[in-house]
């Protein structure tokens, strides 16, 4: 994120939507995304949970079919599917310092600068997420737990199919059966990945290599 993160959930009851909005905005504070200043804000973090999640899938998109143009955890259009959560991010290609490309008559846009061996000229940065809970799906998941889930994916474009049975992160919350084996919240590798993400700089091709070392030195310095 290069934009403010404002949050919004509906489908919770207000105290417990506030809970969620709020967890949200304190897992950013500590990880590093720039904050609206305000209370009122944009939104650009959607958290619905529903137990009907392909009709409020179909409802949406034909509203504001922008926010899913970029990226789904899923190619169904919202149709059943036994994943718990999904995403869609809504993403956009800018100049690594954060501006537009030079827009060109007839051909692709124009960037700034050309890339190096070490760093691109470009970064892609996100401007919208939905996160999708289909309650159906989320067994004994507390609301802490789930709450501390959505933010990691808010925060981060993560890969839901990837292994993570290795690390002890709340990202093992639903990738088994046995959720008792979950992490009751955040964890000191979710805190030291996001972290991390936040410090690196977007244009390094060996971004994912900071990343990882630096996640080393901050958890076995």
């Amino acid at each position: 994120w290069r934009s403010p993160v404002c949050p919004v959930v509906s489908g919770l009851t207000p105290d417990h939507g506030d809970f969620v909005r709020r967890r949200i905005l304190e897992i950013a504070a500590q990880a590093g995304p720039p904050l609206s200043s305000k209370e009122a804000c944009e939104s650009n973090v959607f958290v619905v949970l529903t137990p009907q999640p392909g009709e409020v899938v179909a409802k949406w998109r034909a509203r504001n079919p922008r926010l899913f143009g970029s990226d789904s955890t899923d190619g169904t259009d919202g149709a059943a599917t036994a994943m718990p959560v999904r995403t869609w991010y809504s993403t956009s290609l800018n100049n690594a310092d954060g501006s537009p490309p030079k827009e060109i008559a007839n051909s692709a846009p124009e960037y700034r600068l050309k890339d190096s061996r070490i760093a691109s000229s470009v970064a892609e940065d996100i401007f919208g997420i939905l996160v999708l809970v289909d309650t159906n799906r989320t067994g004994a998941a507390t609301l802490g737990q789930l709450a501390d889930y959505v933010a990691m994916l808010a925060l981060a474009r993560i890969d839901l199919d990837a292994d993570v049975a290795s690390s002890t992160t709340i990202l093992r919350l639903f990738s088994s059966s046995d959720s008792a084996s979950a992490p009751s919240g955040l964890t000191n590798w979710d805190e030291a990945f996001l972290r991390a993400l936040y410090k690196s700089r977007m244009t390094l091709l060996e971004q994912r290599s900071r990343i990882a070392a630096s996640m080393a030195e901050d958890l076995a310095p």
